[in-house]
């Protein structure tokens, strides 16, 4: 990781659909924010997508998910438990979409987002 600037963790199934890291950045100076998380609804702040304001930030966070694991299932119920939604920008789906946020379940291997609108599409096997 860099010693400085802001650090981004994105899963593999994430589409980025334009440059954004400036303007959140800018956004969590504003507002004295430490990060900026996917908005994954009801299922809260989503580790799918995890933008930290600087390293040692996003090395506390991150080891502090880790040590709630196994109990919490999986990174994001950790997450969840390490920072409270108030604390934390949740991104808009014009920059990161999520299945959670729209009501459509848990993403599966092979569904992108076809567009900005948020259309799921199902990848053809083999791409």
């Amino acid at each position: 990781m860099p010693s400085s600037g802001s650090i981004a963790c994105l899963d593999v199934d994430i589409t980025v659909f334009r440059h954004f890291e400036d303007d959140v950045v800018e956004h969590m100076q504003k507002t004295n924010t430490q990060y900026a998380f996917q908005d994954d609804g009801a299922g809260g702040m989503c580790a799918g997508f995890m933008l930290f304001e600087r390293r040692e930030v996003a090395i506390g966070v991150l080891e502090s998910v880790k040590s709630r694991l196994p109990e919490a299932e999986s990174d994001q119920p950790a997450l969840n438990q390490v920072i409270t939604r108030s604390d934390a920008i949740l991104l808009p789906p014009s920059i990161v979409w999520t299945y959670g946020l729209h009501g459509l379940g848990l993403w599966k291997p092979g569904i992108v987002p076809r567009s900005l609108a948020g259309s799921p599409r199902i990848m053809p096997t083999g791409l």
